[in-house]
């Protein structure tokens, strides 16, 4: 083989090398908790009420304060995997109906939590600073009340669908990090939006970043 061949062969096999050596880097274990704020809104309240011959004033809406936890693994310093547990709170809200002659106020209870997992994306932007998206799979179950002068009504309905964030990171430490996410859920509950969640979290590394 000439030298003018070798040396492409050579920057090509060191470079299946070092690529193979990102792969195979040590995974880094993790896990976290964050406090969170999900939108929850009903939808198709008012076209249900006109059904029934009567008017409602609006869509139940409301931020419901929650948490979440979990844990995940960077296989590598770009990609790893990630399996949470959420629980948005109560979002809480009050409804008039009318059949035009009375009033009826309704104070409506919606609430979310369930799994998911994700596959997750992070690249530096900043010293200390990581950018990351994440596109996974997520089991939700929703759950609505309503009470109407003492009388209560309640139901719960669950749904799977797909699920994508997208946040930043900011390491404290080598082992500690905060991040900010977005989040949204393609799940439909028959009555309500699609979620749209955001929140902060505290992660713990076991293995500081190299």
């Amino acid at each position: 083989m000439t030298t003018k061949g070798l040396m492409p062969a050579l920057a090509i096999g060191a470079s299946l090398v070092l690529y193979g050596a990102a792969a195979v880097a040590e995974p880094r274990w993790y896990v976290f908790g964050g406090l969170t704020g999900t939108k929850l809104e009903t939808d198709g309240l008012q076209e249900a009420a006109l059904s029934e011959g009567i008017a409602a004033s609006g869509e139940a809406s409301d931020t419901a304060f929650g948490y979440q936890l979990g844990a995940g693994v960077m296989i590598n310093d770009t990609f790893g995997l990630e399996l949470k547990y959420s629980d948005s709170g109560d979002g809480e809200d009050d409804v008039f109906f009318t059949d035009g002659f009375d009033i009826v106020p309704a104070n409506i209870d919606v609430s979310i939590d369930g799994i998911t997992l994700y596959g997750v994306a992070a690249f530096p932007i900043a010293e200390g600073w990581d950018a990351f998206g994440k596109l996974g799979y997520t089991l939700q179950d929703a759950k609505l009340s309503v009470d109407i002068f003492g009388f209560g009504i309640s139901d719960s309905e669950d749904d799977d669908g797909v699920a994508v964030a997208g946040g930043l990171r900011y390491r404290i430490t080598p082992n500690w990090a905060i991040t900010g996410e977005l989040e949204y859920f393609a799940v439909d509950f028959g009555g309500l939006e699609e979620p749209l969640r955001g929140s902060v979290n505290l992660q713990y590394f076991f293995a500081a970043k190299k």
